[in-house]
């Protein structure tokens, strides 16, 4: 169960630190404050060097999946860290 109380601190990090470069961006830019979708931060953690390529989802999934790619990115990783946590939580 550490292990998994272990993943959700580490989720839920992650979440504030997109929290962070949202706001970052946002400072930076001076303009409306644009969030990082699921598929952006994919898009980000997905380059290596010259291989510059887009993902996007697959038209096989299904929509409820497509939607949630859209969604901010902090929100989604928080949230599986929030619920990780709350589940695996010490008891006692």
């Amino acid at each position: 169960m550490v292990i998994f109380r272990l993943i959700a601190l580490v989720l839920v990090v992650v979440a504030l630190l997109l929290l962070g470069y949202d706001a970052l961006n946002w400072l930076k830019d001076g303009e409306g404050f644009a969030l990082t979708s699921l598929t952006d931060f994919i898009n980000i953690v997905a380059q290596t060097g010259a291989q510059d390529t887009k993902w996007a989802p697959p038209e096989a999934w299904p929509d409820f999946v497509k939607t949630a790619m859209g969604w901010p990115s902090w929100a989604v990783i928080g949230v599986v860290g929030l619920v990780f946590a709350l589940i695996f939580r010490q008891r006692g």
